[in-house]
């Protein structure tokens, strides 16, 4: 199939809506597929189609906490990208993915959408998650968009129930991203800064004051405070206000962004990843830690993807409560045959996100698309 992805944010690592469609494209290319981008801005080589980024605005303003630029549309790029597709996959409910949805139409090509800007997310990176009813007036927003479509990707059963609730009539896909990790050795030894220590790992794109200070704290509640270290891999911000928290800890906590086979041998030498985010579609990471036989503890927030991936109580606690978080830490420091047991667990569940398995589900959720569009001609 020659699918064309309409994303106005196609920089790698610029956000988490980017990063993930980067990995979708990888899964489908090395599966035969060929894949075109339309976007604002990318930082890719290939078969990419740039309709430039749009200046200051309010929707931009709006977007920057999370690290997207929002497009414009150039008709004839989008137009002419459309036309020689067999199918369209938008990713953002803006202006260029309305106009391409509105060009697949006009010339009977299919075309699917992804609901990937979570409400909640959005509200959380505005410091306004206490306002409920911009998350209701977003989905209400961005629900008539959505159901021009026949099918929606869901990257997580959290979305598909959520755009449930909300009245989106469309038919739903739950496909996670998946991963391409392989089985980490645990038991090998650790840099020499690191030995001795009980490293706890938390990744993410953009990880917010909220989520590392809720960790910091639990680790400084814990009774093996003294023998935890904590490593933040990804863009922690603010970073100087963080610093200063951790400043309480015996050992400070480190602060670095990595590549992503670098950030592999830190996961393999970890002994624990914690998932505090309360809002999170993708929950990617998480799944990317257990794949290499990291033992996750995940918030249970109802807005983060995350949670439905815990296999049991040890790897869940009460969202906000660093207390609770402290009490999962502690257990599993002070239980390792049981740890080892659930490390054991999460890398056979890991198995349910492979490559393989992956590319299995976006080929029959584009050729249902496919099927839709010939029964509708």
């Amino acid at each position: 199939m020659r699918i064309l992805f309409v994303i106005d944010d196609y920089r790698e690592n610029a956000n988490n809506i980017a990063k993930n469609a980067l990995k979708m494209a990888t899964t489908l290319e090395e599966g035969g597929h060929t894949v075109e981008i339309v976007c604002g801005s990318h930082s890719k080589e290939g078969p990419v189609h740039s309709t430039g980024q749009k200046k200051i605005s309010f929707l931009s303003l709006l977007m920057r906490p999370l690290g997207i630029r929002p497009a414009t549309v150039w008709k004839k790029t989008v137009k002419e990208s459309v036309r020689t597709s067999d199918i369209v996959h938008i990713f953002l409910p803006f202006r260029l993915g309305k106009k391409a949805k509105r060009y697949a139409k006009r010339y009977n090509i299919p075309a699917t959408a992804g609901f990937y800007l979570q409400p909640e997310e959005l509200a959380n990176a505005l410091k306004l998650s206490r306002i409920r009813l911009i998350d209701y007036f977003l989905y209400g927003f961005w629900r008539r968009f959505y159901n021009k479509f026949e099918i929606i990707h869901c990257p997580s059963m959290m979305i598909e129930q959520m755009i449930t609730s909300h009245g989106y009539k469309a038919g739903t896909y739950v496909i996670p991203t998946g991963h391409q990790t392989e089985k980490a050795d645990h038991d090998h030894d650790k840099p020499p800064v690191h030995r001795g220590k009980f490293l706890i790992l938390m990744m993410g794109m953009s990880i917010k004051d909220k989520s590392v200070g809720l960790l910091l704290d639990a680790v400084r509640l814990s009774e093996h405070e003294a023998e935890i270290q904590i490593i933040v891999a990804g863009k922690a911000t603010p970073k100087k206000k963080l610093m200063k928290k951790g400043r309480y800890l015996t050992n400070s906590p480190e602060f670095e962004t990595f590549s992503d086979s670098e950030l592999e041998k830190v996961a393999g030498y970890s002994d624990l990843y914690v998932h505090t985010a309360d809002a999170d579609p993708f929950a990617t990471e998480c799944i990317e830690a257990f794949a290499t036989g990291l033992v996750p503890i995940i918030s249970n927030s109802v807005h983060s993807a995350a949670g439905k991936y815990a296999l049991s109580d040890e790897s869940l606690f009460e969202a906000g409560d660093p207390n609770d978080l402290k009490s999962r830490i502690d257990f599993l420091i002070e239980n390792p045959d049981i740890k080892k047991s659930l490390a054991e667990s999460y890398l056979e569940y890991a198995e349910t996100f492979s490559k393989k398995r992956t590319l299995k589900r976006f080929e029959r959720f584009f050729k249902s698309a496919l099927r839709h569009q010939n029964k509708d001609s």
